[in-house]
């Protein structure tokens, strides 16, 4: 019975390499789906050279991580659990009795107490089991999986700041084979800036310059309700997550929601209060000693000491300037940028850029004439640490804050109310042109109805799109592309693309300066009664932020704010509000320790259902060559539809490769993709296509002769990972359009 049901098993959860072993090297078990997947739990059974009589260790693993991924994932309460174990265990008695009825009328005599004492009744035994309770359970998972527990700050007015030591998560990373891959295997980049290594800050930072392989840690800080945030409890439970990430993995991970580490959990009352500096006091002590002393861990069997250092602070404005100790009233303050010394007073005098010097002498000046001095309240307690300081420059801004949750949300409305305004179309023309919209092998966009107003209804990720697809509802209005109103849409698009990019040029950065001052001068030209942002004025600054952090879409908050959810299901599904701070760091803590010791983190296999070994027949002779050139005579997977490192590729879709010297970006149109049989990397196979822009609506056209050359083009060669948007046009012409600009020298 036992082989048949891992032959089972092995056929219908493994979807992508054959990591089911031999029954005699039966070993840990992992799970397949990961943080950010919503797959059922999938038990995979991998070797590790275990005996083959290990069935109570290996019985009591598989159950154990069924219950904690069932409590820490899917928020199944421990009265729910129990009485789910309990049926189980009727359900096994009768079994039993079952079978015993059976083998007697077969005339096979067997002991009840041998089947009694079958796996389930060892680990749920009332006496021994190591599963039988809510309490023994929650031991063993303390015990045996990579749990750090909660820390309890006791702060001045009896409250409370629930904290995860940093250095003990920073220990239980470095025992996750994954994490040591990824850390110790750089990413080895030739382009301009591709991530915040190749910004100013990092490479001025003494400390990296001296310690290349040291930790780069990036916090994370934001304020977030667990209730309904128009209900009665509106801001009662207003809780500050604090979380970090290490920079030093390949940054096809960094948008990985398991990949975000929890620091601690706070109410915002409390920041109120007694302010950062108080909040955050064990935090930095920490710090402090991964700097200086540093953190032994395990590696490859070595114990070696790895220092690490604070990079950089993310979040939104209020949070940054909140840490930063800046002023945080932005519309009336004279002084509102974290950045530069720029006031409504002296708005024509030139910019200064804040450096540390310069914020000492404010700060002493706040202390002594007791109020702000350019806009800094007082210093930030992170300055403190030996290697980072708030203005080297050290919080980097967040694009979905400035962008779509500001200078978008606010232009592009104030753009479509003036073209209702010059009857170019109206409110529900666009309405229903939006509605209508498709794209070819893409999932149907929806976003919520527009109608007169100061800003879009639509969220960061909503208003991102809608900018984005914007030339697609308007491509065949020639009325509408002569207007300048047209012009000021399509050229924040344009910045708004270039801010999206996961690598940029130099050359790229200053076409996005010229880009971004172009706007600024035609806004103020079309719309001269409607005042600038202060967002505006950060957005002027994003090319020498680019330059300083590298590309801009890597720090954003989004991928930090999704990490928000897993507390709010989780309060959500517990409904026991007594001690909420401990009760959500314990249960994500266990999560995490899941993830952790199954190694679901950090994953990069690929994930395919119709993967299967290419035939000698399944595709032509001229593909065959074509293979061969390129990976050898070798055995290799074909597939039509894969998940690879974040990303699905299938069939139909088109990818950009190349760029030629006359500008013509070159696509391959995938006609079935490759996989190795390690599930490491993929190649795609198909025709060539060559577009280009016309910059008349901000779209690009197919170049008709070149559709009939097969290609074969490798991952790693993309000039942007994220397939193309493809639209089928009223005249059956496609329009292309990337969903970030690719990288071009």
């Amino acid at each position: 019975m036992r082989r048949i049901h891992f032959k089972s098993l092995k056929g219908s959860f493994v979807r992508n390499k054959d990591t089911l072993c031999d029954i005699n090297d039966v070993g840990d078990v992992e799970v397949i789906n990961n943080l950010d997947s919503d797959e059922d739990y999938n038990p995979v059974v991998v070797g590790e050279g275990q005996p083959n009589n290990n069935y109570e260790e290996l019985s009591l693993k598989l159950i154990s991580s069924l219950y904690l991924t069932m409590e820490s994932k899917y928020f199944m309460t421990n009265k729910s659990m129990q009485i789910v174990i309990d049926g189980i265990t009727d359900l096994n008695k009768l079994n039993n009795d079952y079978i015993i009825e059976k083998l007697k009328t077969n005339n096979v005599v067997i002991d009840k107490a041998i089947l009694e004492n079958n796996l389930f009744d060892k680990v749920h035994n009332a006496v021994h089991g190591e599963l039988r309770s809510k309490f023994i359970r929650n031991k063993y998972y303390q015990n045996y999986f990579n749990y750090i527990s909660p820390k309890c700050i006791n702060l001045e007015g009896g409250s409370k700041f629930y904290y995860v030591p940093i250095i003990k998560t920073i220990e239980m990373l470095f025992k996750t084979k994954n994490f040591c891959k990824a850390y110790f295997s750089p990413e080895s980049n030739v382009e301009d800036f591709s991530n915040i290594c190749d910004g100013i800050s990092f490479k001025n930072n003494l400390f990296y310059e001296n310690n290349p392989h040291a930790l780069q840690l990036i916090l994370y800080q934001d304020a977030f309700e667990i209730c309904n945030p128009l209900g009665s409890s509106r801001k009662k439970h207003k809780v500050v997550g604090i979380y970090f990430t290490v920079n030093n993995i390949p940054s096809r991970h960094w948008s990985k929601v398991g990949h975000i580490q929890l620091i601690g959990l706070v109410y915002e009352k409390t920041i109120k209060m007694l302010g950062f500096h108080k909040v955050l006091t064990v935090l930095l002590e920490d710090l402090k000693f991964i700097e200086v002393t540093g953190v032994e861990v395990e590696v490859d069997n070595k114990r070696i000491n790895i220092k690490g250092s604070l990079l950089s602070v993310i979040g939104d404005n209020l949070g940054s300037h909140q840490v930063g100790g800046f002023v945080e009233n932005f519309s009336t303050s004279g002084y509102f940028c974290r950045y530069c010394d720029f006031s409504y007073a002296h708005s024509n005098k030139p910019i200064v850029y804040r450096t540390k010097s310069l914020y000492e002498f404010d700060v002493n000046m706040a202390n002594f004439e007791a109020e702000p001095s350019k806009g800094i309240k007082h210093n930030s307690v992170l300055n403190d640490l030996n290697y980072y300081h708030v203005c080297n420059p050290g919080l980097p801004p967040c694009i979905a804050h400035d962008m779509f949750e500001g200078v978008v949300q606010r232009d592009l409305m104030l753009a479509i109310n003036q073209c209702v305004s010059n009857k170019l179309f109206s409110y529900d023309e666009l309405n229903i042109k939006v509605s209508k919209l498709h794209f070819l092998f893409e999932k149907k966009y929806t976003f919520p109805l527009l109608s007169k107003g100061d800003k879009l209804p639509g969220n960061a990720s909503q208003n991102m799109m809608l900018l984005l697809l914007f030339p697609f509802v308007f491509h065949d209005d020639d009325n509408l592309h002569v207007s300048a109103i047209w012009k000021l849409i399509l050229c924040l698009r344009r910045i708004c693309l270039l801010l999206l990019s996961f690598k940029i040029s130099l050359n790229q950065v200053a076409l996005l300066k010229t880009l971004i001052t172009e706007y600024l001068e035609d806004r103020q030209t079309l719309f001269p009664n409607v005042s600038l942002k202060p967002k505006h004025h950060f957005m002027s600054h994003y090319p020498y932020l680019t330059r300083q952090f590298g590309p801009l879409r890597h720090l954003w908050t989004l991928r930090f704010e999704a990490k928000h959810q897993y507390f709010k299901n989780a309060i959500r599904h517990s409904k026991n509000y007594k001690n909420i701070l401990f009760s959500l760091s314990n249960k994500h803590q266990l999560f995490q320790a899941l993830n952790a010791t199954q190694n679901l983190l950090f994953n990069d296999s690929v994930l395919s259902d119709d993967a299967h070994i290419l035939g000698e027949c399944e595709v032509s002779y001229e593909m065959k060559n074509l293979i061969t050139t390129n990976i050898g005579n070798i055995d290799i997977l074909i597939s039509n539809y894969v998940t690879f490192r974040g990303t699905i590729y299938k069939t139909g879709q088109v990818v950009c490769y190349d760029i030629d010297a006359f500008g013509y970006f070159l696509l391959c149109k995938i006609q079935f993709i490759l996989i190795t049989k390690e599930y490491d990397d993929i190649y795609f196979v198909g025709q060539k296509t060559k577009i280009f822009c016309n910059y008349y609506n901000d779209l690009f056209y197919q170049f008709a002769d070149e559709t009939e050359i097969n290609i074969f083009v490798k991952f790693n060669s993309l000039l942007c990972h994220e397939p193309l948007l493809q639209y089928l046009s009223t005249t059956k012409t496609i329009l292309y359009s990337f969903k970030s600009t690719p990288y071009v020298v």
